[in-house]
């Protein structure tokens, strides 16, 4: 069966469902004009409840005629629920276009592109530059800038190396175990 038969037999199934729902909340024709009293609210969570079943049951069944109809059926067959007998009654008003957007499928997630690692070297020129800044500002207390750029190198090239595999890339095997 394709598409568009499938999405035929689920909202039909889903219409009867809603049918039967309407059928079971309309009061009788000959029953006498009472002062209705408002419906506790377990009844509200029970009739829920029965809704949602019902449309379940719906959409099983309707699932179920697809799957033994197989590609040979070239029309949606009428659900086989204990709605189907119901009479058929007014549909209930539409739903607002908040709610239908919120029941509407979300587009899949576009892919995230690969981020552009920056190179070692880069890294670690950076880190060299950084520490000769640091040592040369410490310098100024004892005037000894040679030995402070000199210091700055050493260590910026350290850290350079140290840290210069970091943040992990892309494929870097760094959660392995060792593998």
């Amino acid at each position: 069966m394709s598409d568009p038969d499938e999405k035929k037999a689920r909202l039909e199934a889903i219409r009867a469902a809603n049918r039967a729902k309407a059928a079971a909340a309309a009061p009788p024709a000959e029953a006498p004009a009472a002062p209705a009293a408002p419906p506790a609210p377990a009844a509200a969570t029970t009739n829920t409840s029965d809704e949602k079943a019902a449309r379940l049951a719906a959409i099983r069944a309707a699932n179920a005629a697809r799957a033994s109809a197989g590609p040979a059926a070239a029309t949606p067959a009428a659900p086989a629920s204990p709605s189907a007998a119901a009479p058929a009654a007014p549909t209930p008003p539409a739903r607002p276009a908040a709610a239908t957007a919120a029941a509407a499928p979300r587009p899949a997630a576009k892919a995230v592109p690969a981020r552009k690692p920056i190179p070692r070297m880069i890294k670690i020129l950076a880190s060299i530059i950084i520490c000769i800044i640091i040592s040369v500002l410490l310098a100024t207390t004892t005037q000894n800038y040679i030995t402070a750029v000199g210091f700055g190198v050493i260590f910026g090239l350290f850290f350079g190396l140290m840290v210069g595999s970091w943040p992990p890339g892309p494929g870097d095997e760094v959660t392995s175990g060792g593998e």
